[in-house]
Formats: C-alpha cells, structure tokens, sequence
C-alpha cells in the first residue's frame, strides 16, 4: 500500500512543522491538493489526458497548427484578392468571385483541429479551464471557437 501524506499520518512527535506546512499548502491549493487519488477509470483517463494536453508535443503541435493557419490565412487572402482584382480588371465588377473550394477545405481542416485542441483541453482541466491561470487565453480561444462555428453555419445555411 502506497503511503500518502496527511495531517493525520504524520507523527505527533515533533513535526508540528510538517502540519502547518501541510495546512498552508492546502489552504493556498486547495483542501484536496494533497489527498490521495482514487484509482478509478475516469480518474486514470483524466489523468492521461491531462499529462498529455499539458506536454510539450501537445503544445509544440498546438503553436505549430497555430503558425500554419496564419501562414495558410495570409496565402489564401492573398490569392482571393488576386483573384477579385484579375475578375474586376477583366469585367470591371469583382462581385462573381469565389473562393476555390481547397482554401474552404483547408479552413475547415484546421477549425477542425482547433476544435479538437479545445476540447482536449477543457476535458483535461475541467474547471481549471475557465478560471486557471491560462483562463483569459482559454476564453479568448473558445470565443474564437464560437465565431468559427457560427461562420459555418452560416456557409451551411
């Protein structure tokens, strides 16, 4: 049996240091920050998933998705205007213009990453998500989320 730490573990023989550092860990973290935890499924998923949304290659793939989209937005507007000003120059009115279907394509492919990446992480902190320390990002992030999918919506509809 794994021994945890608590109040109650310790002995009374002169570590009264041991509790109140223990009692200002816990009130500054939370009273269960040092609990043991239960070996459940779901705990055990939760904490793969967590582990995993909280590596590096999980960020490293998240900023890398980031930098291609902004590579792929500043291409793909540059065709389209390109596109709008060879139709305008050939029939002085750039108002037939569509988008090629590979750029549509391509922004569906990483809204959809990005919507995986989100979930992944809600799922993986929980409540942590909307009131951690990354909480202003993790806002910003879903509300971003939110536009892009009231934008397909609207393409759909």
């Amino acid at each position: 049996r794994a021994f945890t730490f608590s109040p109650n573990t310790a002995p009374s023989c002169g570590l009264s240091r041991y509790r109140e550092v223990y009692q200002s860990f816990s009130q500054r973290n939370g009273a269960s920050a040092l609990a043991p935890m239960k070996s459940t499924d779901s705990t055990v998923r939760h904490g793969a998933l967590r582990r995993f949304v909280d590596s590096n290659f999980f960020r490293f793939a998240a900023m890398t998705s980031i930098l291609l989209n902004c590579i792929f937005l500043a291409a793909g507007a540059d065709i389209q205007i390109r596109g709008a000003l060879w139709e305008y120059q050939r029939d002085g009115i750039a108002m037939d213009y569509t988008t090629p279907a590979w750029i549509q394509r391509m922004h569906n492919v990483f809204f959809g990453l990005f919507f995986v990446e989100l979930l992944f992480r809600v799922l993986a902190h929980q409540r942590g998500f909307w009131v951690g320390p990354d909480w202003r990002w993790n806002i910003m992030d879903a509300i971003l989320l939110l536009c892009g999918t009231l934008e397909a919506f609207e393409e759909i509809g």
